[in-house]
């Protein structure tokens, strides 16, 4: 069993991730539906307290920055999407297709090859 003030502590230091900075490449939209979206992972039961704890914080952060920009916020659409870009437009439904870095030709990390 988790010590509540270490998973408290986990939640504040997770919900402080999220930055002023970061809210150039998400509409007010997509900030909430990380949260919901985070929310509801902490809440199905696959993870421990632990996680289940930054992932809540990071749902708080998104709620915060949302609540920061305003529902008129709604930034220029960014050319490559980011893993949380991607996260967000596919949890709202918007097209995704061909903004991520594997479908604009990048390699990302690769394996090692056996030796």
């Amino acid at each position: 069993m988790s010590d509540p003030d270490r998973l408290k502590g986990i939640f504040e230091e997770n919900s402080q991730i999220v930055t002023g900075e970061t809210r150039h490449g998400f509409a007010y939209r997509h900030m909430l539906a990380l949260a919901e979206l985070f929310t509801a992972w902490a809440l199905d039961g696959r993870f421990g307290p632990e996680r289940s704890a930054s992932l809540l914080g990071w749902a708080e952060g998104w709620e915060r920055l949302a609540e920061e920009v305003g529902p008129d916020w709604n930034p220029p659409e960014p050319e490559e999407l980011s893993i949380l870009q991607f996260f967000a437009r596919n949890a709202l439904g918007e097209p995704t297709a061909g903004r991520t870095p594997k479908d604009r030709g990048h390699k990302g990390r690769q394996p090692p090859l056996p030796a």
